[in-house]
């Protein structure tokens, strides 16, 4: 009988709720039309960003010499491997994302104004609005408000983090393809970028081979010379011989690790924001806070006469 009576008060209870909101419909209408013109107000005033996308597929390095099981011993004391790597792409795309290849890059072709002080970009008349809080573009003086003893000019830390915010890597276990987007409120911007990252990450990889061939090298002309059996020195050579064609291929080849397979493009639609998501989850936010709103003050009502 008591279970009776509390489920016809729980069902009465919600009938007087429904009943309330629909009594309060003028409250809810209103807060959805200022909330609607709240988040129409905040999508207008937000800046257009653009996507540009290269798709990659890692270089194959075939197989140079049938020495491994040979000389397996005398290649890793010299500090290198004669089978074929395997994950030298998986390497390149962490150096990619280390803090030291991104501040390198951006150091080398000074882009940190466009990184981290681009207000917005005028597509009339094709140029960039600098946040003058943060960056005067005619003198290249840098502000900072609060934290002021980190300096003025953006640390490492910080531009990793804005570089990784933009860039985006989609690696592709199953098929190999490796795809990198970069966003920018330029469009022209994110495709030379890049471009850049493209470029840089291929020479990068290059130069830390070459270096590591070389010092190979190096060691290995000195076991010659300190190897007495001939047959030790003959497999030495054969050594020698592969990091030299190691060092010829790597110089004559621009796509070292990555070879382009669609490259980027200049976009001309804008990637976000989705003003017209922002504007519906807006009035739905105001029906929601409505609703809630007019509940919570009919229980408390409620409560008070009790």
């Amino acid at each position: 009988m008591n279970e009776n009576k509390n489920t016809s008060i729980q069902e009465i209870s919600m009938h007087e709720l429904v009943t309330a909101v629909f009594k309060a419909k003028w409250i809810v209408i209103i807060c959805a039309i200022v909330c609607g013109a709240i988040s129409v107000a905040v999508a207008i005033n937000l800046p257009n960003y653009y996507r540009s996308e290269v798709l990659l597929s890692p270089v194959q390095e075939s197989q140079t010499s049938g020495l491994d099981g040979q000389l397996g011993g005398l290649a890793s004391l010299a500090g290198f491997n004669l089978a074929q790597d395997n994950d030298r792409s998986k390497l390149a795309l962490e150096v990619l994302r280390s803090k030291q290849f991104i501040n390198m890059l951006v150091k080398k072709h000074t882009i940190l104004p466009e990184l981290m002080a681009v207000k917005e970009w005028v597509r009339e008349t094709d140029t960039l609005i600098y946040d003058e809080e943060k960056f005067n573009k005619q003198t290249g003086e840098w502000f900072r408000k609060g934290n002021e003893y980190l300096g003025p000019e953006p640390t490492i830390t910080e531009i990793h983090e804005a570089f990784m915010s933009a860039m985006n890597i989609d690696d592709d276990n199953d098929s190999g393809f490796v795809k990198i987007s970069f966003t920018h409120q330029s469009p022209e911007i994110a495709q030379a970028w890049l471009e850049l990252i493209v470029i840089e990450i291929n020479t990068s990889l290059k130069k830390r081979d070459i270096a590591e061939a070389t010092r190979s090298i190096e060691f290995l002309k000195q076991q010659i010379d300190q190897a007495k059996v001939a047959e030790i020195q003959t497999m030495l050579f054969n050594l020698v011989e592969e990091q030299m064609k190691k060092i010829m291929l790597a110089e004559t080849r621009d796509e070292y690790v990555f070879k382009v397979i669609d490259p980027p493009l200049v976009a001309d639609i804008k990637f976000k924001p989705k003003r017209s998501l922002i504007v519906v989850l807006g009035v739905f936010t105001g029906v929601f806070l409505a609703i809630i709103g007019v509940i919570l003050r009919r229980l408390f009502k409620d409560e008070e006469h009790v």
